[in-house]
């Protein structure tokens, strides 16, 4: 038997596989307080928001309207990392996203990935956030190996914006990479293998480092 979903325009037969698989469907990126949902968004993909502000104090945190927080980490003096999410709807085609607004500097990073049917949840796991002043972290594993279906892994390194990152590792190798500003990196991987996320040695009043991965629920 074979069903026809009007909706996704995806003819399948009876038994085969409900498990959504993931793409990278596009990402912006932003040096200021606002993002725009870029253009080859569509209805039913999720975005992920990696916000990264410093200022002269800790920047006050920001989770955008209709978003939901994976991690809300901040150093002692002056930066703050935050990564949310939320599955896009009609409304949110070209929409300008407000988030926070680092007196000092601000970077964003909005992935945008489509399932290859509809996700109605997922699952955030194997979260790592550490937030520190001048500290060289410890390594973070993502135990994507763990996950039950295809997983999204994601890392965000950071330190506030008049220091230096110091050297970043992601392995295995990352999907896509984006560097709004010198001192932010984003990357992400798709796919079971767990990964290895570290900093070494930045020269920074403060410092964040957050990796975890997603996949449907």
């Amino acid at each position: 038997m074979v069903f026809f979903n009007s909706q996704w325009g995806v003819t399948a037969a009876a038994g085969a596989s409900s498990t959504a698989t993931w793409s990278l469907a596009d990402v912006a990126t932003s040096t200021s307080n606002t993002i725009v949902v870029p253009a080859g968004a569509a209805v039913n993909d999720w975005m992920v928001l990696v916000d990264q502000a410093s200022a002269n104090s800790v920047p006050t945190a920001v989770t955008p309207t209709g978003f939901t927080s994976i991690s809300n980490t901040s150093g002692t003096v002056r930066h703050r990392s935050m990564v949310t999410y939320k599955k896009i709807v009609l409304a949110d085609l070209g929409a300008t996203i407000t988030g926070m607004n680092g007196g000092s500097s601000n970077s964003k990073v909005l992935w945008v990935f489509r399932p290859t049917i509809d996700v109605s949840a997922i699952t955030i796991a194997s979260l790592n956030a550490i937030g520190a002043a001048a500290a060289d972290p410890s390594a973070q594993v993502v135990t994507a190996s763990g996950a039950t279906k295809q997983p999204v892994v994601i890392a965000a390194y950071a330190c506030n914006g008049n220091g230096t990152l110091g050297t970043v590792s992601f392995s295995p190798t990352e999907n896509g990479s984006q560097s709004p500003a010198a001192t932010r990196v984003v990357k992400y991987r798709i796919g079971n293998n767990d990964v290895t996320v570290d900093m070494t040695a930045p020269s920074a009043d403060d410092m964040t480092m957050i990796s975890f991965y997603f996949q449907e629920t």
